[in-house]
């Protein structure tokens, strides 16, 4: 009977242990945890502004695209004999109309930069989770879209 009544301590013992080592190593699995998720959502946000450039390209793309069919159409309308608009003030014109009252309804912003004889940059700047991101720049040759 004694060396069962020398057990008592025993069991106290071990659970003291146990919640000794869980407290040691508890901090590090959550510090990791936390951790891994904080670089999750920074991974996932420098995919949604690389996603929104692309939406912001094509977007330029498309406008470029349509306003080449108005460009080709308008020189159709023209009388003989008439002067036609050049076709840079002509896209230059619909573009600064075009990105002039966008802003804030998209999750990017297009800036028309630089208008060098054919050729229009803009920057795009990318918004997720209110903070903006310069995503760079595009150059479009309006050549390119009358071949």
């Amino acid at each position: 009977m004694n060396y069962i009544k020398n057990q008592h301590g025993y069991a106290l013992l071990v659970v003291l242990l146990i919640i000794t080592v869980i407290g040691i190593f508890a901090p590090i699995l959550v510090n990791n945890v936390l951790s891994s998720s904080k670089q999750f959502s920074i991974v996932e946000e420098q995919m949604q502004h690389e996603k929104l450039a692309n939406m912001a390209y094509i977007y330029i793309d498309r406008t470029f695209e349509e306003t080449a069919k108005e460009y080709v159409a308008y020189l159709s309308s023209l009388d003989e004999g008439e002067d036609p608009q050049s076709p840079e003030s002509f896209f230059t014109s619909r573009v600064q109309v075009e990105y002039s009252n966008q802003y804030d309804k998209q999750a990017y912003k297009i800036n028309l930069d630089n208008v060098l004889n054919t050729q229009f940059t803009f920057n795009i700047i990318t918004q997720v989770n209110s903070e903006e991101a310069a995503s760079g720049t595009y150059t479009i040759n309006i050549n390119d879209y009358f071949n």
